[in-house]
């Protein structure tokens, strides 16, 4: 009983302590954490403007975020670029940066994405209404397909707020590495949203609070939700094709993140633009589903292969061992 009593004592000071290092990350104005900034003078303004959050542990702005970049660019966005990595930009990624973002900075790593996000808008200049909002990240690898693919299916739905793929897990929400507002959802209630973040140190309350629960505000506050690869849709073709999972009997609402158990099904059955970069660098799907990746993705696109391969070659640790 003694050991079971001191247990419940360490739960509870260790909740504690977590609740009040909590409380004083979201005390930390997300303005202070920034490092270093630059700004594009004289930069074209578009009509649409693209939060981009990144990271990499070595400070590197890879190739396939400017490829990725290189196609927001096409789709005429104005790009604020945000990296949380651990190390100053190198001369040669922000000359390649300013080629394509009107605005570029460094920040402490605190809050994820949506600290980022949240300091984008605080950068952006309130002279200039944008009529739509990208936010999206560097944690996908592609386009695998020309991205104008993926914005003319956007351009044909009527919803409000467009994720490319929506999931199940805790509770129906759109997933946040790629959320497409107009005109709107963007003038009406991202504002007051994206002032609202708070840098937050849990990644599991950020997930609950910002990426759940910004599907949950929305659809409270009376807004359309759409995603362009539904899970729903994904999970009918795999019972058409009879593949074998882990999941029994696969059905409509089943909680599965399609993204990363079903990738190659959204890949060549629909022309998902993206691979999810950690289903390559963690350990978050069964080796059999990605063991062939690069043979796969070799059949689509060769040049986004070699990137990736490099990529992991640099940051996976025994990578090709």
């Amino acid at each position: 009983m003694n050991f079971i009593r001191q247990l419940r004592t360490k739960i509870k000071i260790r909740t504690r302590i977590k609740i009040f290092l909590e409380l004083l990350y979201n005390l930390i104005p997300v303005s202070l954490l920034e490092i270093e900034s630059y700004r594009q003078a004289n930069a074209s303004i578009n009509k649409k403007v693209c939060f981009f959050a990144a990271w990499d542990p070595e400070g590197i702005v890879d190739k396939y975020v400017l490829k990725y970049l290189d196609e927001l660019v096409k789709e005429e966005f104005d790009i604020y670029f945000i990296t949380s990595a651990p190390n100053s930009f190198t001369p040669e990624n922000l000359i390649e940066l300013k080629k394509r973002c009107i605005f570029i900075s460094r920040r402490l790593n605190f809050g994820l994405d949506f600290a980022s996000w949240k300091l984008c808008y605080l950068k952006m200049p309130k002279s200039h209404t944008y009529e739509e909002l990208l936010l999206t990240n560097d944690s996908i690898f592609g386009p695998i397909f020309p991205l104008s693919e993926t914005f003319r299916k956007i351009e044909g739905m009527k919803e409000d707020v467009i994720g490319l793929t929506d999931n199940y897990q805790r509770s129906h929400h759109l997933q946040s590495y790629f959320l497409y507002f107009n005109r709107k959802s963007f003038s009406q209630f991202m504002p007051n949203f994206l002032k609202s973040i708070k840098v937050m140190r849990d990644k599991d309350l950020i997930i609950e609070k910002y990426e759940v629960g910004l599907s949950k505000l929305l659809v409270g506050a009376g807004y359309k939700l759409g995603s362009v690869f539904p899970v729903d849709n994904t999970i009918e073709k795999v019972r058409e094709l009879k593949l074998q999972t882990n999941f029994g009997d696969l059905k409509s609402g089943f909680a599965v993140n399609s993204t990363a158990v079903f990738w190659h099904v959204l890949v060549e059955q629909f022309r998902f633009p993206f691979l999810k970069r950690e289903v390559l660098t963690k350990d978050v799907v069964p080796i059999k589903y990605i063991e062939n990746w690069q043979l796969f993705l070799n059949k689509y696109n060769q040049e986004l292969s070699q990137i990736i391969d490099s990529y992991l070659c640099r940051t996976v640790k025994n990578y090709r061992k």
